[in-house]
């Protein structure tokens, strides 16, 4: 009896003794300090709901994959088709204009460039605007229908002189028959200013008749005089320089022909 007392009185003074211990799996009690907002009581979430995970960049970049665990290829926005650019090639040598949509030859139109003393620009230029009507006001207002504007007031239009296409003719211009302006200027409102391009080149026959008329009325101070030659006329075997015998107040000076007219340098 006094055994059973004594383990009794031990086993009291253990339990007096150790220290209290708290359930791991209890929530912490926090005290709430009097200002503090009430806080809404934790609900519980069953298994099947989850919290989605943010997605970072290369989550982003990766592809999807089926069922199957498969990568599933991005689907991408369809790309708009370009849009076709259209050329005017105008070739001043020949005279004619040749219409070009995407690289693909539509037209070939004769044409009519400026005539002498009023060279049309040649070079790599985009249209600047059009009209459906213009009249110009440089040149007594004259008329040009369906004009599109390339440089400054040079443009690709119209003209009632049909027949002097194939030949230059104009102040500059670029002149096509009625019908060939009206479709072209469709054209460039298809397919957009913008995306129209006027490449103009070679050379004018205007711009060759400028040259050889240069080259026949140079100065007279460029003339050279002709060699001397022999004057059957004087029967002694004279020489003759230029066009004029010895003896002549104008023998030995520069002088040169020009559409039957002699011309002699004085001083």
């Amino acid at each position: 009896m006094r055994f059973v007392l004594a383990l009794s009185a031990v086993a009291a003074t253990l339990m007096v003794c150790a220290p209290a211990t708290q359930a791991y799996d209890a929530p912490p009690v926090s005290v709430a300090s009097p200002d503090a907002p009430p806080v809404a009581p934790a609900t519980s979430m069953s298994a099947s709901q989850t919290v989605a995970e943010p997605r970072t960049e290369a989550s982003l970049a990766a592809p999807a994959s089926g069922p199957s665990g498969t990568p599933l290829a991005p689907v991408l926005p369809e790309a708009k088709p370009a849009t076709p650019v259209l050329i005017a090639r105008v070739n001043l040598s020949t005279q004619r204009m040749d219409v070009l949509v995407a690289g693909e030859a539509r037209h070939n139109w004769a044409i009519s460039s400026g005539r002498a003393g009023y060279a049309t620009p040649r070079g790599s230029f985009r249209v600047q605007w059009t009209a459906k009507m213009w009249y110009s006001r440089k040149y007594d207002m004259a008329p040009m229908p369906h004009s599109v504007f390339f440089k400054d007031g040079f443009a690709i239009h119209g003209t009632s002189a049909v027949g002097l296409l194939g030949r230059p003719a104009s102040h500059g211009c670029i002149r096509l028959a009625p019908a060939n302006a009206a479709q072209f200027y469709a054209l460039v409102h298809k397919y957009g200013v913008q995306n129209t391009h006027v490449q103009v080149f070679g050379t004018s026959p205007a711009d060759r008749m400028v040259a050889r008329q240069g080259r026949r009325d140079r100065p007279l101070d460029q003339a050279v005089a002709r060699p001397p030659r022999p004057n059957p006329a004087s029967g002694r075997g004279a020489v003759s320089n230029g066009y004029f015998a010895p003896g002549s107040p104008y023998f030995g000076r520069p002088s040169f022909v020009h559409d039957g007219i002699i011309y002699v340098k004085l001083r």
